[in-house]
């Protein structure tokens, strides 16, 4: 999501309207706290804590959301972004979560 940020674009609400303008894009300023948990290592393959799949995971794409990703508050970024290729990894994930 951070990467699709460019300067002077436009910011368009869920009604199509806009809102706004992005003024200035500092390159890549997101800091995001490390994760909270190890991720398992038979699930390795399938999780990230890559900072732009966090942020970009972080929130919807409704205005609030929209507002706060360009404030650049990523306070409730989730610790890691699994990214299944087949029904066998959702399962390990939910086995993971309990």
């Amino acid at each position: 999501m951070i990467g699709n940020i460019k300067e002077h674009m436009d910011v368009i609400a869920s009604d199509g309207n806009r809102i706004g303008r992005v003024d200035h894009v500092k390159g890549d300023e997101i800091e995001l706290a490390k994760p909270r948990c190890a991720a398992p290592a038979a699930l390795a393959d399938i999780l990230t804590d890559a900072p732009d799949e966090r942020a970009g995971h972080t929130y919807g794409k409704a205005f609030r959301d929209i507002a706060r990703a360009l404030r650049r508050d990523f306070a409730a970024a989730p610790d890691w972004v699994a990214l299944p290729r087949h029904e066998a990894d959702i399962v390990a994930l939910l086995d993971w979560c309990g």
